[in-house]
């Protein structure tokens, strides 16, 4: 193989690694703010014909450890089959039947509203991460053992030990269902898949501080302003500037939960000039002003 061949072949591989690094730090970063509880889950057993029915209320998901199954939610449906993990993120009703003789491990969780707005108003009302396909087996097997371990027998510690493998559980399946979109894919995880949303998401991450303007991200994500805006509100949900400012406010939040954080300290590092604007706008994206955020569940 000629040398510049071989040479472009291997630039183009740590092009896409790099992307791919970026990607994977960016996810994080869109993760970091997933304010959760996992609150239980159990165990069943269906008989092939049986039909169990869950009331809406709290996000759910089912793995399924033996059988075959079909979730019908509304007027769609859709199957899984053992090793399988299905979610119900939005906490819509639905039932489920068994195509044979089946055992699920059914567990619920709830996101906090109040931190959670963007990405809770775009998240698909079902998701499904097949077993066989990629490297799903790999994680899907271990969490299905120790779920099953404590929804059967539950130890000292089982509900923190609950607690933390579900949100094992729900940010591994958001990685894996936003690795799976396809380009052009709406909802907030799905700029990751537009190679100009995720360079202006990235911007943003990078430095949140710099006091960016329409033009500037427009400008990273190498399109118009007009495009850029309205094609970032349907990866998003939110206005460009909207969600730096709110990605601004979740980085004080954080900040003043630190022991002696002052409150003129954090506004002046997030990026405001006026502590007045700065607690104006904590309040009305949390609920309380930002001396009071150390009290904060």
């Amino acid at each position: 193989m000629p040398f510049e061949e071989a040479h472009d072949g291997a630039s183009a591989d740590l092009a896409r690694s790099s992307a791919d690094a970026r990607s994977s730090d960016l996810l994080s970063e869109l993760l970091s703010p997933l304010r959760m509880r996992g609150e239980s889950i159990a165990a069943s057993s269906l008989e092939a014909g049986a039909l169990k029915r869950v009331a809406a209320g709290a996000s759910t998901f089912h793995l399924v450890a033996e059988g075959r199954v079909t979730l019908s939610l509304g007027a769609t449906f859709h199957e899984a089959t053992a090793g399988d993990l299905i979610m119900v993120p939005l906490g819509n009703a639905h039932a489920i039947a068994a195509i044979d003789d089946t055992r699920l491990v059914s567990g619920t969780f709830r996101f906090d509203d109040r931190t959670q707005e963007s990405i809770f108003r775009t998240l698909p009302s079902f998701i499904r991460i097949a077993r066989d396909q990629g490297g799903n087996a790999a994680w899907l097997e271990p969490l299905v053992h120790f779920l099953l371990a404590e929804a059967t027998a539950p130890g000292p510690g089982a509900a923190i030990m609950i607690s933390r493998l579900i949100d094992v559980l729900v940010v591994r399946t958001l990685r894996s269902w936003a690795a799976a979109l396809p380009e052009g894919a709406n909802g907030w995880i799905g700029g990751l898949a537009d190679p100009r949303i995720e360079r202006a998401l990235s911007a943003i991450h990078a430095d949140p501080h710099r006091p960016w303007t329409l033009e500037q991200l427009a400008a990273a994500a190498a399109m118009s302003r007009s495009a850029f805006a309205a094609r970032f509100l349907a990866c998003t949900g939110e206005p460009p500037l909207r969600y730096l400012k709110n990605w601004r406010l979740h980085l004080a939040r954080d900040l003043l939960r630190i022991e002696g954080a002052r409150v003129n300290v954090v506004a002046r590092t997030i990026g405001y000039d006026s502590d007045a604007a700065f607690s104006r706008a904590y309040k009305a994206r949390f609920g309380v002003p930002p001396s009071e955020a150390r009290q904060e569940p």
